[in-house]
């Protein structure tokens, strides 16, 4: 049987010919406990432009639950960035 995430209840019954019959249940609990993948870019140099420089990343997340995850980064897709160094910081839910 193929159970959904969370908690399902199964109900199981059983006969004889004579008529008589069995009643028992329990739950089946689906828990999702496993982190999602992330991926990011790898570092990224660039030539600068001015006094920020337009720099486009895209992180991205799978999982084996939830068939569209969500990968976000501190400072979001298409930022602009000074001269030197920034980390960008990106997690998955």
């Amino acid at each position: 049987s193929e159970f959904a995430l969370g908690i399902t209840s199964v109900t199981c019954t059983a006969s004889d010919a004579s008529g008589n019959t069995a009643l028992g249940s329990f739950d089946v609990s689906v828990v999702d406990t496993t982190s999602p993948d992330l991926t990011v870019p790898d570092d990224v140099q660039t030539e600068c432009t001015g006094p920020t420089t337009h720099v486009d990343y895209t992180p991205t997340a799978a999982d084996s639950c939830d068939p569209d995850p969500e990968a976000t980064c501190v400072s979001p897709g298409n930022s602009e960035f000074a001269l030197g160094i920034t980390k960008v910081t990106c997690t998955a839910m």
